[in-house]
């Protein structure tokens, strides 16, 4: 055994499945065997350099000798384009005193971070990988919000390759239980299984070694210039990887204006993010202050470069610009750079994958375009694996109801009565409003809500939802249709609920909530889900009030484990009144501007086909927002179970409440 078993294990993972979506670490191997042939017959003790020799290796494994290196990007945007520099090796740089040379260059591809990492890993497309979230503190279920809010990432780091690990065998050929194993149809149960199991990708070649990285991170509310975030980079890399101080005389009075993030050396408190739970105190522990490996007294400038190690935990947040400092192979536990290099040598790990898709090598098998369309779906917007299953129940076509050729462009005396109109000022205009029913065919799960503004002058206010166009597979045999009922608010009589929409003279609101009834059920044996809804006018003595009805499914043997309620896109509801005034004034707006959200889906109309609004009259009365959720929504499979109607911002606006089921036997 060498080096803790980390050269044997290495070896007897290649050819193993693996989950991009996972952290890059030998762990995350799928399985205990290959699954792809090898020449297992003709075996042989494969050397590695500085190591010895393994026994008993395939002939179809090599071993090279690694290198070290320098590696530093340019700053680069998260889901847009940036370019980098032309010069790929720009000088050598000595190692600190360890003696030895690396390279220092930048990257000459026009790329993005994302897409920089999957190259490294020999994994096409931009969509993060489990590596890359794990490095920047992102979430991967919520990598598009993430996105969103970041301007900037940047990374400098000095890695230590000691050997590489490659499968020298042309073409691969999987085994045939995998063969066997990928469903001919859409079988969303046997589909999670398959990835479960065998995972998205093979491995077919691993580096072992040790990596020293200082990664940033910029979010939208800094105001810090690309440039100038590369220099400070650069100088906090230079510290901490060679020793060498880049500090002037001159620049040494301007210190106080390099951003307080990357000063990781100074041991006074300062903030960080939600993400971390450990606070850096004021005084230094005596092991630290002990540990501190002392590369240059001083500098020409008189620059003190003693404290050349990080001070407390390896994430800093200030003002938007977030620093972390990771370690990856060798003794993490140091916090030197210069402590750290010896110990790459007696504790390395495995710190670069090169990965192949598993659909490559599943030409002309049977379900191979299903099997690729759900790990495409998995891997672009990672729901926990033990929700992939009902993730991929959901992926089905979603449809509105009503559709669009059913809906009525002309007048109509049922639906456009004035007995069912809202009025909100005694000379403007008036909203009819559609009072019938609308129910998904078949009792199919309610995904989404919407107003909709119906007719040929677009005055008529009528609710639609969006539904599966197939019932999920473990929902089948579980809607009972002969237990349907109906609730609404019209069968409130609790003023407090009527809000006026304009003038306390004109049309109300009701905005009481609409959830199941729990006397519906005597024992817990099911759960109530949204498959039906309808808009009523009714007159409450003096006041003419708007109500919502839904229509509830039973789905029996099935729990509701979490519901969260969504509103529209204003995301503020309607306020009056001293405090709200006193809140404003102190906050100075009453929210903080949103950044545009990162589309994950690849499709021409993500949200659906345009729909043409041919007047804006009644838009400052209606919000016609969609509420809705789909995959971008982890886990991906949320129902509709109950809403409400609201005035957000002087608009009739929904609220809806979405939850998730959990089905047992």
């Amino acid at each position: 055994m060498m080096s803790n078993g980390i050269m044997e294990r290495a070896e007897k993972s290649l050819g193993r499945g693996f989950d991009l979506t996972s952290d890059f670490r030998l762990k995350f191997c799928k399985g205990e065997k290959r699954l792809v042939f090898l020449n297992e017959a003709e075996k042989k003790e494969l050397k590695v350099p500085g190591f010895g020799v393994i026994k008993d290796v395939s002939a179809d494994i090599k071993c090279d000798k690694g290198d070290r290196i320098r590696y530093q990007s340019d700053i680069l945007e998260f889901h847009q384009v940036f370019y980098e520099s032309s010069r790929r090796f720009l000088f050598l740089i000595p190692v600190t005193d360890v003696g030895t040379w690396g390279y220092k260059f930048t990257s000459s591809e026009i790329v993005q971070m994302s897409e920089l990492f999957n190259q490294k890993a020999s994994a096409p497309g931009k969509i993060p990988s489990g590596l890359f979230n794990s490095m920047f503190g992102f979430e991967g279920c919520t990598w598009a919000a993430d996105a969103a809010n970041t301007k900037c990432l940047g990374l400098d780091g000095y890695f230590i390759y000691l050997c590489s690990f490659r499968i020298d065998r042309y073409p691969l050929v999987l085994r045939d239980e995998v063969r066997k194993a990928v469903p001919s149809s859409w079988d969303p149960c046997a589909l999670a299984r398959f990835i479960e199991k065998y995972g998205t990708h093979i491995i077919v070649g691993l580096s072992i070694g040790g990596q020293d990285v200082v990664l940033v991170r910029q979010d939208n509310s800094s105001n810090l210039g690309p440039s100038e975030l590369k220099r400070h980079l650069d100088d906090l890399g230079d510290q901490l990887f060679t020793g060498v101080c880049n500090f002037t005389a001159k620049a040494r009075d301007q210190k106080s204006k390099t951003p307080q993030a990357f000063n990781v050396f100074d041991p006074q408190p300062v903030a960080f993010d939600s993400f971390s739970s450990v606070r850096r105190t004021k005084d230094v522990s005596s092991t630290v202050a002990n540990n501190r490996f002392k590369c240059l007294e001083k500098c020409q400038c008189g620059h003190d470069t003693t404290l050349l190690t990080p001070v407390g935990n390896n994430r800093k947040w200030v003002a938007g610009i977030t620093v972390l400092c990771v370690k990856k192979g060798g003794d993490t536990s140091v916090s030197s750079h210069c402590e750290w290099l010896p110990t790459v040598l007696s504790m390395p790990d495995a710190i670069q994958f090169s990965l192949i898709p598993i659909t490559s090598l599943l030409k002309e098998v049977p379900g191979i375009g299903f099997l690729s369309h759900a790990i495409n779906l998995y891997l672009r917007y990672k729901p926990p694996i033990s929700d992939l299953q009902y993730f991929l129940n959901f992926q089905s076509l979603k449809i509105w109801a009503p559709v669009h050729n059913d809906l009525p462009l002309g007048p109509s005396t049922n639906l456009a009565s004035s007995s069912s109109a809202l009025h909100f000022n005694l000379l403007g205009p008036k909203l009819y409003v559609n009072t019938s029913q609308v129910v998904t065919v078949g009792k199919r799960p309610v995904t989404g809500m919407r107003f909709y503004l119906e007719g040929m002058k677009c005055n008529r206010l009528a609710i639609h939802l969006q539904h599966l166009a197939n019932t999920p597979s473990f929902l089948a045999n579980k809607i009972d249709d002969s237990i349907q009922l109906w609730r609404g608010t019209d069968e409130t009589d609790n003023e407090g609920y009527f809000e006026a929409i304009h003038r306390k003279r004109f049309s109300h609101v009701c905005t009481a909530p609409v959830k199941y009834d729990p006397r519906w059920s005597t024992r817990e044996d099911g759960a109530y889900i949204v498959t039906g809804a309808k808009l009523q006018i009714k007159n409450h003595n003096s006041k003419r009030v708007l109500h919502l009805r839904l229509l509830f499914s039973k789905v029996s043997h099935s729990l509701i484990v979490q519901s969260s309620w969504a509103q529209g896109s204003a995301g503020f509801s309607q306020r009056s009144g001293l405090f709200s005034a006193i809140s404003t004034s102190v906050t100075g707006n009453p929210g903080r501007e949103k950044p545009e959200p990162v589309v994950v889906d690849s499709s021409v109309f993500p949200s659906g086909p345009p729909v043409p609004v041919q007047t804006q009259k009644l838009l400052k009365f209606v919000d016609i927002s969609h509420l809705c959720r789909g995959p971008q929504d982890s886990p991906g499979h949320w129902l509709v179970t109950g809403a409400r109607l609201d005035l957000d911002k002087g608009k009739i606006s929904l609220q809806v409440k979405f939850s998730l089921l959990n089905i047992y036997p």
